[in-house]
């Protein structure tokens, strides 16, 4: 097991080393994703849509989970039986840094209709928002096992796309370097060197991190869910095991 902690930048280090973002290891580990006919299939990267949803997509706040009257939005899940104790650890580092900013609760399903269930088989994958019924997230136990990809997928399960194309809460929030749904300086390079992102005007501003949601992805949940909660996330370290 390895530990990494987020410094102050936003970016992920050890040791000096420096690491993948988000979008490296999601990408990565969807190269083969094994598609099932007829449940499901990739639109963007890691995102996906299912066969029934092609002619009805989300609007803004459309495909929010339920909230609460105590103010919490509680969001049953399920897990594959062959997640470890070890794995469970991660998720249940995930889940903490949206319970400690947010009113989001993820709890384990009894027997309500909608949730979802976390798949340990092909990739990192998740719907835009609530589906209904059972929905599948993917976090392949073998690549995607880090909370920040964990996180990045649960941020897709509440409407939000990647923070390029993001349109929600635009009046109310800044765009957002730091978020954990951008991209790194090389998504679709060739070489895997060469940059494909600069940011304008300072093309020195770290983008891509593995760790934590930011900032004001924590306030656009808020502002999502209407939380009155805008704490900051509880920063941990972010686990990856191998």
């Amino acid at each position: 097991m390895r530990s990494r902690r987020r410094d102050v930048t936003g970016c992920a280090s050890l040791g000096g080393e420096s690491l993948k973002s988000t979008f490296d290891i999601i990408a990565e580990a969807n190269e083969n994703v094994v598609q099932q006919p007829g449940k499901y299939f990739v639109i963007d990267l890691d995102t996906v849509r299912s066969t029934k949803r092609i002619a009805g997509m989300c609007s803004s706040g459309t495909c929010t989970w339920r909230k609460n009257p105590d103010g919490n939005v509680y969001i049953p899940y399920t897990q594959a039986k062959d997640y470890t104790r070890y794995h469970n650890i991660v998720f249940l580092t995930a889940f903490r840094e949206f319970a400690s900013a947010t009113c989001i609760r993820f709890v384990p399903r009894t027997n309500e209709t909608d949730y979802i269930t976390f798949e340990s088989g092909s990739g990192c994958w998740s719907p835009i928002g609530r589906m209904g019924n059972q929905q599948f997230v993917s976090i392949a136990k073998s690549s995607c096992m880090v909370t920040g990809v964990i996180a990045h997928q649960l941020m897709h399960s509440h409407e939000y796309e990647f923070e390029m194309d993001d349109t929600n809460n635009i009046k109310y929030t800044p765009y957002d370097y730091g978020s954990i749904l951008h991209y790194g300086k090389k998504p679709y390079s060739k070489d895997g060197v060469s940059q494909t992102l600069i940011p304008v005007p300072d093309s020195s501003v770290n983008i891509g991190q593995t760790f934590a949601m930011s900032d004001v992805d924590i306030q656009k949940i808020n502002l999502l869910y209407h939380c009155g909660k805008f704490g900051q996330v509880w920063r941990s370290f972010s686990f990856f095991y191998e």
